[in-house]
């Protein structure tokens, strides 16, 4: 792509660069501060750079943050560098393979999420004592394949007072973006559950899902997910199934999500409301 060179300290463009995909490009500037940029379709990728002298740094695009175009500071917006962003981030990360942005927090109704670094997003839950962290492995053009590993204690189990739920969860995720508002995704989890906290047995379940995020514009989300989950076993008794097609509006640092989640187990279906509020800073 075509990446530009932004001087900081005399606050203009000093090169520009055309790179083919797998070429090296390499340029010789004064010592001093830098924003490297390149555009992309609905945001910039920049990175900054402080460049020694007698140094060679190198610039990927992997390590680069990406920044909509209101906060593009070579632009002279009053904004911070890399201020968080609703657009490619929180809330909607259990679905996708991507992860927050560095400082980024949300907070909800049933959640809290912290951008750890560009690549590691960390997440608990407020119902129940849980930690889950996303590492992003790839971010590469329109793909991102990510990792996912944490645990849960269900300590207000409805099964029965004497029991107490302990879940391990792992997983890998995988998104692909079609263009600038059209995002599909994929991924396998599984999870080890332990109902009794008096009893070594333990019971593994596999989860196949898939989701589809719309952004029609940039305050507007509409997101289908679907998902199959089934034990070790794999009989037709085991198998559970659940769809959920949710819209989320957004406004400022708040975002609500409204929508309805059809769950399927044992011939067995219902239908419940979805709802959630987010704050973010």
């Amino acid at each position: 792509g075509s990446y530009l060179i932004f001087d900081r300290s005399r606050n203009r463009v000093v090169a520009e660069l055309d790179k083919k995909a797998g070429a090296f490009r390499s340029i010789q500037l004064p010592a001093g501060d830098y924003f490297v940029k390149k555009r992309l379709p609905s945001a910039v990728l920049i990175q900054k750079i402080a460049l020694p002298e007698d140094r060679t740094i190198a610039v990927s695009e992997n390590q680069m943050h990406t920044v909509p175009y209101e906060e593009d500071v070579t632009k002279g917006r009053p904004s911070k560098t890399f201020q968080p962003t609703w657009k490619y981030g929180s809330p909607f990360l259990g679905n996708t393979a991507y992860t927050m942005r560095r400082g980024e927090k949300s907070i909800g109704l049933k959640s809290l999420a912290y951008g750890l670094n560009d690549d590691v997003t960390l997440l608990t839950s407020f119902w129940i004592p849980s930690l889950s962290a996303k590492y992003r492995l790839l971010h590469q053009n329109q793909i991102s394949l990510a990792l996912h590993s944490g645990y849960s204690i269900d300590v207000f189990s409805l099964r029965d007072t004497r029991y107490t739920g302990i879940f391990l969860t792992t997983g890998a995720s995988v998104s692909w973006r079609f263009n600038p508002s059209w995002v599909s995704s994929m991924g396998f989890d599984w999870e080890l559950e332990s109902w009794n906290k008096d009893d070594s047995s333990s019971e593994s379940l596999y989860s196949l899902w898939g989701s589809t995020t719309w952004m029609p514009t940039e305050n507007d989300l509409l997101q289908v997910v679907g998902r199959g989950t089934s034990d070790s076993s794999w009989t037709t008794a085991s198998r559970s199934y659940a769809a959920t097609v949710q819209y989320a509006r957004r406004w400022g640092r708040m975002r609500a999500a409204v929508g309805v989640e059809y769950s399927s187990f044992d011939t067995r279906g219902e239908w419940l409301p979805v709802f959630d509020l987010w704050w973010r800073w």
